[in-house]
């Protein structure tokens, strides 16, 4: 019984989480549009590489642009990096960025 309780909450976190993407995700896509980017934003649920590839052939896109927090060693061995999954399956550009870590300093700034 006490399963099939969390269910309502976790659908409506996981729509949550889904629309607050979609929000972050367009408003980043106006950003690109005011420099003259095209861009497309495709929120879906499943395996991200997967997903990300599914939806460059889909949209016929001429370049994939992600960012990467650069994870390296054991971490990146057991979970594997989306950034790699995706370079490894496409015949297309892909633009990665890694994304550096922020300290106090650029917290603050």
């Amino acid at each position: 019984m006490a399963a099939n309780n969390a269910v309502g909450p976790a659908i409506a976190t996981a729509e949550r989480m889904r629309q607050n993407a979609e929000d972050y995700l367009q408003g980043i896509s106006r950003q690109l549009a005011g420099l003259g980017v095209r861009s497309t934003t495709v929120v879906r649920i499943g395996n991200a590489a997967t997903e990300i590839v599914k939806a460059a052939k889909e949209f016929d896109v001429g370049l994939i642009a992600m960012t990467t927090q650069g994870g390296s060693g054991v971490g990146r061995l057991v979970f594997g990096s989306i950034a790699d999954a995706v370079l490894r399956r496409v015949e297309i550009p892909v633009f990665v960025l890694r994304m550096r870590e922020e300290t106090p300093a650029t917290q603050a700034a």
